[in-house]
C-alpha cells in the first residue's frame, strides 16, 4: 500500500518504472525526489518558455489558413455557403476572433454567448472584448 492512499490501492507497475527510468537516464538514488501526491507538471511549460536550449525544443508551428475562408467574402457570407470545419491548433484561430469582432459590430446581433474552456490569459478572445455588444463568457480552467 502506497503512502497516503486508501486501503487496497496499488500503484501500477510498482518499482519497475522507476528502475527503468534510473537505468535509461543514468541516474542514481541521489537524483530521485519522491513526493507524496501528484506532481504539478504545468511548471514545465514555464521552463520550456525560458530562452536557450533551442536545439532541444520543437520548432514553433504556424497554424495554416482555413481553405473555406481563403476568399474575399466576409465570415457570415462564408457560413451561409455551408458548414466550415475549423481544426485547432492546426488551422489558424483568426477566423474565430474575426467572427466575434464582426458579430460585435453587427447591429443585428443582440448578444454573444460562448463557453471557453482552458483559455490562457493571452487569448485574443479575452484580450479584445467587443466594444458595442454584450458578451458573456463562461470560462473554466483558467491558466495563468
Amino acid at each position: 500500500m502506497g503512502r497516503g492512499h486508501p486501503p487496497g490501492y496499488r500503484e501500477k507497475g510498482g518499482q519497475a518504472p522507476l528502475d527503468i527510468l534510473k537505468k535509461e537516464l543514468h541516474v542514481g538514488g541521489h537524483a530521485i525526489y519522491e513526493i507524496d501526491g501528484p506532481l504539478d507538471l504545468t511548471v514545465l511549460m514555464k521552463v520550456f518558455g525560458l530562452p536557450g536550449f533551442d536545439e532541444f525544443k520543437t520548432p514553433p508551428y504556424t497554424p495554416q489558413p482555413v481553405p473555406a475562408l481563403m476568399n474575399e467574402d466576409d465570415i457570415f457570407a462564408n457560413i451561409r455557403k455551408g458548414d466550415i470545419l475549423l481544426t485547432h491548433p492546426f488551422e489558424t484561430f483568426e477566423p474565430v476572433v474575426n467572427f466575434i469582432k464582426k458579430a460585435a459590430r453587427d447591429p443585428e446581433v443582440l448578444a454573444i454567448k460562448q463557453t471557453l474552456y482552458r483559455v490562457s490569459g493571452n487569448s485574443p478572445i479575452i484580450a479584445a472584448p467587443p466594444k458595442r455588444r454584450t458578451m458573456e463568457n463562461r470560462c473554466r480552467f483558467w491558466l495563468s
